[in-house]
């Protein structure tokens, strides 16, 4: 309140507060001069987004359960049993099988890819905010293999979301697209 009252915009004073979305949303609305339609094309848009937000997290983390625990099964396996299984071969004078050796060798290589995946996520708490790595985030999840088109489809429906609320507050569609384009 203090800034706009020493004479910032309200998308001004606003941005450490709100997403650039919304500040977006308001600038427009300053620009065009109807701040109240912006202000609730904004609401609306950022309800949607959370509402999708929502929905993508409830579809995807009964998968992600089960991928967690069953790759967290496979290395109790490789880490655990398989190595009791080397000492039993070896204490009996059986030569280990090549299947044996095999899952070792997954051992060590999950070891490394848990240790790689540690790194990419203390570098993700690290970098959040720095809009160049988060546009790259975006891309790598948009590229994933398997949830990549989950994750494409929910940001277009989010774009199109926007842009149908910044039409219908009656901004212009060039301003409407600058604003999303961000």
């Amino acid at each position: 309140v203090s800034r706009v009252v020493r004479g910032s915009s309200l998308s001004e004073a606003i941005e450490t507060f709100f997403s650039r979305q919304a500040v977006s949303f308001i600038r427009i609305g300053e620009a065009g001069g109807d701040l109240a339609s912006a202000a609730a094309a904004a609401f609306e848009s950022l309800s949607s987004s959370r509402e999708q937000k929502r929905a993508l997290t409830k579809a995807l983390s009964y998968p992600m359960f089960i991928f967690l625990f069953s790759f967290a099964c496979i290395l109790f396996f490789a880490w655990y049993i398989v190595p009791q299984l080397r000492s039993v071969f070896i204490s009996m004078d059986i030569e280990p099988s090549a299947a044996l050796a095999f899952i070792e060798t997954f051992a060590s290589f999950s070891a490394g890819f848990l240790i790689i995946s540690g790194v990419f996520l203390v570098s993700a708490k690290l970098f959040a905010g720095n809009t160049a790595f988060e546009r790259r985030v975006e891309e790598i999840k948009i590229r994933s293999p398997l949830v990549g088109h989950l994750f494409k489809k929910a940001r277009s429906a989010r774009l199109l979301s926007d842009i149908s609320c910044l039409l219908g507050a009656g901004l212009p569609l060039p301003k409407a697209l600058s604003s999303v384009s961000g």
